[in-house]
């Protein structure tokens, strides 16, 4: 990402923006981590070196659960109403069935299957 540059812009890993990124997670394709001043999860495709947001919404931070869509347009990226509320440590399952992270201002341990 850009150095000096705060925001939750995707796109090229050399332009794509960041803000405050927490703890890495791998599962051999992608890289996951938090930005956690966003609220949001972000990715980088290791064979495309894309960023991507994978969940949240950038400057809506609240604790709101539901369930994501999927835009077929972007099949990365889970929409919907979801939103966190400072996205901090995150870790792959063993098997890569899903993403644990923690939402450290909501008090909660969040899961994405």
């Amino acid at each position: 990402g850009l150095a000096h540059k705060c925001g939750g812009d995707d796109g090229p890993a050399a332009s794509a923006s960041l803000c405050d990124p927490a703890f890495l997670s791998t599962d051999g394709r992608s890289l996951f981590w938090g930005d956690s001043e966003l609220g949001l999860l972000r990715a980088l495709d290791l064979r495309t070196m894309q960023v991507y947001t994978l969940a949240g919404s950038a400057n809506e931070q609240h604790m709101v659960d539901g369930d994501f869509t999927v835009d077929p347009n972007h099949p990365n990226e889970l929409g919907g109403p979801v939103r966190y509320n400072g996205v901090f440590g995150v870790a792959m399952a063993p098997d890569d069935s899903f993403i644990l992270f923690t939402d450290r201002r909501a008090n909660v341990v969040r899961i994405i299957h």
